[in-house]
């Protein structure tokens, strides 16, 4: 095997990771720290960061709304509404970080951070989102 495995430099990442004593949460919460000090030094990211805390915290309540649906005794309908209003706006969660990631780069700043919180699947940019909401925007 080479350094070129997916899985080895996977693993070498997480290793690194602890190493470091950093969690996830904190890469997350760092990641949205620096949106907020890049966009006090770059007045245009500011109504774009503005946009991500109201997209975050509707994200939240969507996953909220959509867990409390499961759970209980809804009818289908209603657990379908409420799937797909969770759905929107984690498709208006994707749209506000690529327009983030457009304009770092268009202010020649390296967005090599949407790898992290996009990665491979939805569900991680979810995931950041949900570290947000709670840990820094205090939406429960």
């Amino acid at each position: 095997m080479t350094s070129e495995d997916p899985f080895l430099k996977e693993l070498w990442k997480h290793k690194a990771d602890e190493e470091k004593g950093e969690t996830q949460e904190d890469k997350d919460l760092n990641l949205y720290f620096k949106f907020k000090t890049d966009a006090a030094k770059f007045h245009s990211l500011i109504p774009l960061i503005v946009e991500l805390e109201k997209t975050v915290g509707k994200y939240a309540q969507s996953v909220a709304r959509w867990s409390s649906v499961r759970q209980g005794k809804s009818e289908k309908e209603v657990m379908m509404a409420a799937d797909q209003n969770r759905k929107l706006a984690h498709n208006i969660l994707i749209d506000i970080v690529n327009q983030i990631s457009r304009e770092y780069k268009k202010l020649g700043l390296t967005n090599s951070w949407r790898s992290d919180i996009i990665g491979n699947t939805r569900a991680e940019l979810g995931d950041w989102a949900l570290t947000i909401a709670r840990k820094a925007l205090n939406h429960e």
